[in-house]
């Protein structure tokens, strides 16, 4: 019995599943019916401790499950005894501590880019240690990866040691400053999208702007545009897009696009070479892409830059389901049937270069134009947007029925390039309709 717990037997001992004490300093038990207390469970404090100061967790725990003392938001000490063994995910999330003793015996600590709080190490704990800057954890291999950095230790610009092979999803996640990168000759792996702040769309700032990679290094390697790395099988991962360039063609060396390679930069259009065989989600996060060009395919991509929420929504069709870029999410887009200029041009694109387009989607769009040629051609005519124009000519949306008040609209709008062009098209595939006089 205990008489501020609830918990449960289990074959590792006793877990602690419910806190219903009141008291402003919380010890847990060492063991419960003479059995030892091993977990404190998920969400243990939940419920009762938000008025909770400080909580000892003795040496016979040796788990502390997800979001265990989450919502202890008085908390401002958990204290941690040798012993203790395995941290998860959350475990400590929006307390006033500032700073957490990790002892020797703790081998994992689980996303810890997520706790708001320092970390000192024990220094005879054999997989964990920190600079005081980032936390490092030794691999299987012998070698360091770097797990994480603490939130409110910002610096512009860091050096990665020698020694340190990986860096860990998220490490850099609460870097809002840092913009200089040093990366040692010893590093193999780097998480996709390591270098690159998803967090914020609206920050101007692209993350780490500039990078030092050591020149012995063998898996990366640097050119004035970019970071690479290079490829078990041959050829290159583009890892980060530095250059300013609009228009890109990558180097037919690329086998694959990286997780926020081009995140943030100015690209507005981009060609995809034939040897590019596979494209990571979140590739052009953030940037004002307006079309894109899949050479393989002689296939043209026109996505809506001006407006965000259109273009963030189409852009998550880059390496989905394992596709360079997965249709689906195009014609999401597309499903509501109001219309702006953008969403037309993304029709005509779609019905140009209908990969994998459903014939009953096919319809719906071809519909959808028809009825609202005449408001199309006007804002067409607002915004001297030949090319859509054009491609509405081209595909047939024109006809003998309203090509005249096309025209008309034209006309009234002073748009002559447009209207000229037009008037081709009657002529040229319409022609003149004669006056039949048969009974």
């Amino acid at each position: 019995m205990n008489d501020q717990f609830e918990y449960e037997k289990t074959d590792r001992g006793i877990r602690l599943t419910k806190y219903i004490g009141n008291a402003a300093e919380v010890a847990l038990p060492t063991e419960i019916d003479g059995e030892p207390v091993t977990i404190l469970g998920s969400h243990a404090f939940f419920e009762n401790g938000m008025d909770i100061r400080r909580i000892l967790v003795p040496g016979t725990v040796k788990v502390i499950e997800a979001y265990a003392c989450e919502f202890c938001l008085g908390l401002r000490e958990l204290r941690l005894a040798e012993g203790v063994e395995e941290l998860h995910q959350g475990f400590l999330v929006v307390s006033q501590q500032q700073e957490l003793y990790i002892p020797s015996t703790v081998r994992l600590i689980e996303a810890p880019d997520e706790l708001g709080t320092a970390l000192r190490i024990s220094p005879k704990n054999p997989w964990y240690h920190t600079d005081g800057y980032a936390l490092y954890r030794r691999t299987d291999d012998g070698g360091l990866a770097l797990e994480a950095v603490r939130n409110g230790a910002q610096r512009r610009e860091y050096e990665i040691p020698e020694g340190v092979t990986q860096i860990r999803a998220h490490a850099f996640d609460s870097q809002t400053a840092l913009r200089r990168l040093t990366i040692p000759s010893t590093m193999r792996e780097m998480a996709e999208g390591v270098l690159v702040d998803f967090r914020n769309p609206f920050n101007e700032e692209s993350g780490i702007t500039e990078l030092i990679l050591s020149p012995d290094n063998t898996s990366y390697f640097m050119e004035e545009s970019g970071l690479y790395r290079r490829l078990p099988e041959g050829g290159l991962e583009l890892i980060r897009y530095f250059g300013d360039q609009q228009d890109v063609i990558p180097s037919p060396e690329i086998r694959v696009i990286g997780r926020g390679a081009f995140a943030k930069s100015r690209i507005c259009r981009i060609t995809i070479p034939s040897t590019i065989e596979k494209i990571y989600g979140e590739a052009f996060a953030d940037c004002p892409l307006e079309t894109v060009y899949f050479q393989a395919a002689e296939m043209e991509i026109f996505f809506p830059s001006i407006h965000p929420y259109l273009l963030k929504n189409a852009l998550k069709g880059f390496g989905a389901n394992g596709k360079l870029y997965d249709f689906s999410f195009y014609d999401r887009v597309l499903e509501d049937p109001s219309l702006n200029p953008e969403k037309v041009r993304m029709i005509l694109c779609r019905l140009k270069y209908p990969e994998n387009l459903p014939e009953t989607v096919r319809e719906t769009y071809i519909e959808n134009l028809s009825e609202h040629v005449e408001q199309i051609a006007a804002r067409q005519a607002e915004r001297k947007d030949l090319d859509g124009l054009k491609q509405m000519a081209e595909q047939g949306f024109f006809t003998a029925a309203n090509v005249d008040r096309v025209i008309e609209i034209l006309n009234r709008a002073h748009w002559q390039e447009g209207l000229t062009a037009v008037m081709n098209y009657k002529n040229d595939t319409i022609g003149n309709q004669a006056f039949d006089f048969s009974l």
